[in-house]
């Protein structure tokens, strides 16, 4: 939307001045650099939104997993109760230790497991993090340049009103001179 009302002025501008040999080439210069940096900025700007969106997306998915994982490791622990209860009252040392053993080996991998999709979780945290900084940033420069594109608009617009009026100045001049000579002759 600001990209396209960015157009419409820089159109607007370019059709004031079309025929106007006062505008100098750093003016048009300034405008087109001007216009560039906003279609950069707005640019930049699209690009972060869709990367927080994405880390977001994943950052969701990694707390549904750490959620899953937390309720596996709930189920494990009680499982874990009912594997000793059963050893204890049947006695069978030696089913029970391997399948202990077995266990906790499963355990060690999901703990890993777990530990390792909690750091990825900390580190989408930090990103989003930055990337919300990025982004705020991003919006002040784009207010100081729309603050700046206003300011040339105003300048502008009032270079426009003063050629109006000399236009208007030499078409009365013009005309006046023309009745004096009418009124000579």
């Amino acid at each position: 939307m600001c990209h396209t009302m960015f157009q419409m002025l820089n159109q607007i501008y370019r059709i004031f001045f079309r025929g106007s040999q006062e505008i100098s080439d750093t003016e048009k210069l300034a405008a087109v650099e001007m216009d560039d940096k906003v279609a950069n900025m707005e640019q930049q700007i699209v690009e972060l939104q869709n990367q927080n969106r994405e880390l977001r997306k994943q950052l969701e998915y990694n707390r549904n997993k750490e959620a899953a994982l937390q309720k596996v490791l709930c189920n494990y622990d009680n499982l874990l109760k009912k594997v000793v209860i059963e050893r204890n009252a049947k006695k069978e040392e030696v089913a029970s230790t391997s399948d202990l053993a077995s266990l906790e080996s499963a355990f060690c991998e999901l703990l890993q497991k777990y530990e390792k999709a909690k750091i990825v979780v900390q580190s989408f945290q930090q990103n989003e993090t930055v990337l919300r900084k990025q982004v705020e940033e991003y919006e002040d420069i784009l207010d100081k340049l729309r603050a700046k594109f206003a300011t040339y608009k105003t300048l502008s617009e009032n270079k426009l009103e003063v050629k109006n009026e000399m236009g208007v100045r030499k078409v009365r001049s013009v005309e006046g001179k023309k009745r004096r000579l009418l009124t000579t002759i």
